[in-house]
């Protein structure tokens, strides 16, 4: 884990050395927040951060430790991005192959990893995975990475917290922290988060459900107010006002490239999203909620839980504008993962029925895969590594670069070449 955590790094730096010049949305957009931050400006207060607090403050804690310029802001959105897609693939891993097994998970989630990263280029049914790597613009990777991180915490709280009261607490703090990141999937997530607490009450016959979700909703919505007016320095309004109504007045410039185009205003316009959805995407996510109504477990409601998030948080978007692929890239990702951890899970059943010199063909499997994980791993960190390597030769010459002998000098090497870009005063004032 370690060893991957470095390789994104690594790749990340890489990316970072590279300063972006297009004008719109991307890298730019990112920094503007992150200067604004760093001077000292408050969202709601001095600006607007339409993709939501949440991620922006995500980005901002790797950020404010990189360098706080903006090869920093590239570095740190890289880094998040590829950071935050692990982390998803974890919890994929979790609820489909291994569940209740977290060491396992980590590990099927690094081999995975490794083998989108080795294969990628090379094999088009990975293409949809690439989603994991790249901020894109607008930072829709980090985004939508807010239904994986409450799938996790609620699947944590299930496995450790018996007691009521206790998971009715980190339910109201987890839905506050929902309610913080991104428009499109923040409200969408919440709500279907509460939808799970509640089925989840009732098949555990918990006392006075309903009392307990609206105890539990109540609380995180307090608990959002107080801390959004300590962030926005009590400006919390102008921010919804801002996310909620000024923007959506004020986007001419973004739909005048889609005049004449059929917009979704309806349900018969639904078709529209299904085709920007992608129609083998929209039957594993049907599939994935059929069978959280077949299998009834806590594990197949979550995983319908995540990609229903997915596919709400495009459709969000699309509606009264024009559904476009980009929306559910989030979704098409994680429907190409579940179809290939649904096969992995598959052999693993099989596997346990089958016998290898009195030793079960699992066992065996999971030394395989632990061996495999640690292989691919020192393998995408060597890739990285070159590409670090190159990126550093193209900063300083057409020269060759030794590698370096030790950690602290290629670390001394990476800040120095990212602190030959602009710094935040230059880089903040331009973008303020």
């Amino acid at each position: 884990m370690i060893v991957i955590l470095v390789s994104v790094a690594l790749e990340s730096l890489s990316a970072a050395f590279y300063a972006p010049t297009f004008h719109l949305d991307g890298a730019f957009q990112t920094a503007s927040v992150l200067f604004r931050i760093s001077n000292g400006e408050l969202p709601g207060r001095d600006f607007f951060p339409y993709l939501g607090v949440g991620p922006n403050v995500l980005v901002y804690s790797i950020f404010a430790i990189s360098g706080g310029d903006l090869a920093a802001s590239v570095f740190s959105a890289k880094f998040i991005t590829m950071a935050s897609g692990l982390a998803s693939l974890a919890v994929l891993c979790q609820l489909i192959v291994m569940p209740g097994r977290f060491v396992y998970s980590i590990v099927g989630a690094v081999l995975l990893f490794c083998l989108i990263k080795l294969a990628r280029e090379n094999v088009a049914y990975f293409e949809y995975l690439n989603f994991l790597f790249d901020p894109g613009n607008s930072l829709r990777p980090v985004r939508s990475f807010i239904p994986y991180l409450a799938c996790g915490i609620y699947m944590i709280s299930i496995a450790y917290l018996k007691e009521a009261t206790a998971r009715a607490i980190i339910m109201s703090l987890l839905l506050a922290l929902v309610l913080t990141w991104s428009n499109d999937y923040a409200l969408t997530t919440a709500l279907l988060l509460v939808c799970v607490y509640f089925i989840d009450l009732i098949v555990e016959r918990s006392r006075h459900p309903v009392i307990t979700v609206l105890f539990t909703v109540t609380s995180a919505i307090l608990i959002y107010m107080a801390a959004m007016m300590i962030i926005t320095a009590g400006h919390l309004s102008d921010l919804l006002r801002y996310n909620f109504v000024s923007v959506a007045n004020d986007q001419w410039w973004y739909y005048m490239s889609h005049s004449g185009a059929p917009r979704v205003y309806g349900i018969g316009d639904l078709v529209l999203v299904a085709n920007a959805m992608g129609y083998a995407t929209l039957v594993v996510w049907l599939g994935t909620v059929l069978g959280a109504f077949l299998v009834r477990t806590p594990e197949s409601r979550l995983m319908a839980f995540v990609g229903t998030c997915l596919a709400a948080g495009g459709i969000a978007a699309s509606l009264g504008g024009f559904p476009q692929g980009g929306y559910f890239a989030a979704l098409k990702c994680w429907a190409t993962a579940v179809v290939v951890l649904l096969g992995v899970s598959l052999f693993v059943r099989q596997a346990r029925k089958v016998k290898l010199h009195r030793v079960s063909l699992l066992v065996v499997g999971r030394r395989v895969a632990l061996a495999s994980a640690i292989l691919a791993s020192a393998t995408v960190f060597y890739l990285a590594f070159q590409s670090h390597n190159r990126a550093l030769a193209s900063m300083h010459g057409n020269g060759r670069v030794e590698p370096p002998r030790d950690c602290r000098r290629l670390v001394g090497l990476s800040y120095a070449a990212m602190g030959s870009l602009n710094r935040p005063g230059i880089a903040g004032g331009l973008l303020a």
